[in-house]
């Protein structure tokens, strides 16, 4: 594990692993030296050396390189910082002057000497040093972790925090490097939780430089144990994915904590997986990929139903999937969810208003072809009975309705003996009434105000019209020519009785063309 990465790295060989036993542990532990004496032991003598060694022939120069390294690693053990800074920028030097292709080596003496200088209480040189190790080898974490180190010693929190997210997404979760970078974490959040505590292995000596991680490869992704903290982090650890843009690792944790939850006892983890499915449906937006984000987000709704987040992204895929009428009734409740909250979405409201233009596109293209087939149609069909008891729901009174399409005569005898204005409400408060069938009310009202209808009973429809179910949307949904009926309702209606004159107003304020 990092173990705070108090240690210098070594190459991948079992002589390095041995040189590198004797490092000393974390800073926020007693150093391992001091737990033995009270003194420090005596620093090792090295011969002098130069800060820019005489080159030595190509050949041999991997080879002083190496030694460079260990005779760092061994001055870094004696706590002799300053030696082990010159011993790796020699090693620097060297491998840049003779042109070395070994760029994980490069970046080990980088992150070694910039342990030293964190060491030595120069953090800016550390920061600069852990930048150039991962220029050199992005996958070196250690560098990564310390640099985080570094920037929180400079007061850049944030940065720091976003290194070590970097750190916690790209190893296993429960290992030691995950435990120590959760722990530092939550020391720079301002938490309780003592990095030595949190991480009981971050007291040990750290040895060698992890297996190398091929480049691109994705971060490991591995089951999850069958506990609540589990799953949880591996809950975090999609977000953090999803929030630097690796979607496909985040749909991988994801669904490893949904497996985990498949095994818990029956209900222990509904809550959670109504959140995982929601977080599923995001990435799938993301990604364009509709209909797996329609049904997972058509899952966690089922998990919890009041997930307005899952709601939200549901509405987004069924629009894009051309579910026009259920997206528009899920991103009201959506709306309705932010209105009671005293809350405003302008993205719901966007959306709103996209998916009721589709509507309009289609509405215009099926009167289109009705009204051709219509023409079409030489001899006038014979008008059906009018029904004479009032409608007992809303489905009943659009299927009426829809049969009195072709029969303005018989469609107006309905509405005026068997439908009072006050009965529509209640037939619509579950389910909005059809567009279409709401224009058609709309239009028997204009056609016959004046002559079969009064005025002020027109109004009164209308009135009541508008307190149906998503009335405010279905009448945006409404063609130019319709609103203008509307309309002129609203104001002969009022210039017949002034109590009207609220309802001239309620209807300025509706979104119609």
């Amino acid at each position: 594990g990092f173990k705070r990465m108090e240690i210098v790295e070594a190459s991948d060989s079992e002589e390095e692993e041995k040189q590198e036993a004797a490092v000393p542990t974390a800073a926020t532990a007693p150093d391992a030296a001091a737990t033995q004496s009270e003194t420090p032991p005596p620093k090792k003598v090295h011969e002098p050396l130069p800060y820019a060694p005489p080159p030595p022939p190509a050949q041999s120069a991997g080879d002083e390189i190496e030694r460079l390294k260990a005779r760092g690693n061994e001055a870094f053990s004696a706590q002799d910082f300053e030696e082990a800074v010159a011993c790796f920028s020699a090693g620097i030097i060297l491998h840049s002057k003779y042109g070395m292709k070994d760029s994980k080596m490069l970046s080990v003496l980088h992150s070694n000497r910039a342990l030293a200088s964190l060491k030595a209480g120069d953090v800016r040189s550390a920061e600069a040093d852990c930048s150039s190790a991962l220029d050199a080898n992005p996958n070196n974490l250690k560098a990564l972790y310390r640099r985080a180190q570094a920037r929180q010693s400079l007061g850049r929190t944030q940065d720091a925090l976003n290194d070590l997210d970097i750190v916690m997404h790209r190893v296993p979760i429960g290992s030691d490097q995950y435990k120590a970078a959760e722990a530092f974490r939550k020391e720079l959040e301002g938490s309780e939780i003592p990095v030595a505590d949190a991480a009981p292995a971050a007291q040990e000596a750290e040895e060698v430089e992890e297996a190398p991680v091929p480049d691109n490869a994705p971060p490991q992704v591995g089951p999850v144990d069958c506990t609540a903290e589990a799953i949880e982090e591996a809950k975090a650890a999609g977000n953090r994915a999803f929030a630097q843009g690796e979607t496909d690792i985040a749909l991988a944790w994801y669904d490893a904590a949904l497996a985990a939850c498949d095994k818990m006892p029956s209900g222990s983890c509904s809550e959670v997986v109504g959140t995982l499915q929601s977080n599923r449906a995001g990435a799938f937006v993301r990604t364009e990929n509709w209909k797996e984000a329609e049904a997972a987000a058509a899952a966690a709704l089922v998990a919890k139903p009041s997930n307005m987040k899952a709601l939200w992204r549901r509405a987004v895929a069924r629009s894009e999937l051309g579910q026009l009428d259920s997206a528009l009734k899920d991103v009201a409740t959506v709306l309705e969810d932010y209105n009671s909250k005293n809350k405003e979405s302008p993205e719901a409201e966007d959306l709103k208003a996209r998916i009721i233009a589709k509507i309009k596109v289609r509405q215009d293209q099926r009167r289109a072809e009705l009204s051709k087939q219509h023409v079409r149609k030489v001899v006038r069909s014979r008008a059906p009975p009018v029904p004479t008891t009032p409608p007992r729901n809303g489905y009943e009174f659009q299927r009426i309705l829809n049969s009195l399409k072709r029969h303005p005569e018989a469609l107006t005898e309905y509405l005026k003996k068997s439908v009072p204005p006050a009965l529509l409400p209640s037939l619509f408060q579950k389910s909005a009434m059809e567009t279409d069938v709401l224009a058609q009310v709309v239009g028997c009202l204009h056609s016959n105000m004046g002559s079969e209808l009064e005025p002020v009973a027109c109004g009164e429809y209308l009135q009541f019209l508008l307190q149906t179910k998503l009335a405010d949307i279905q009448f945006a949904m409404l063609s130019a020519e319709e609103a203008t009926q509307v309309r002129d309702i609203a104001k002969k209606a009022t210039a017949d009785d002034a109590r009207y004159a609220l309802l001239q107003k309620e209807v300025a304020s509706l979104k119609m063309p």
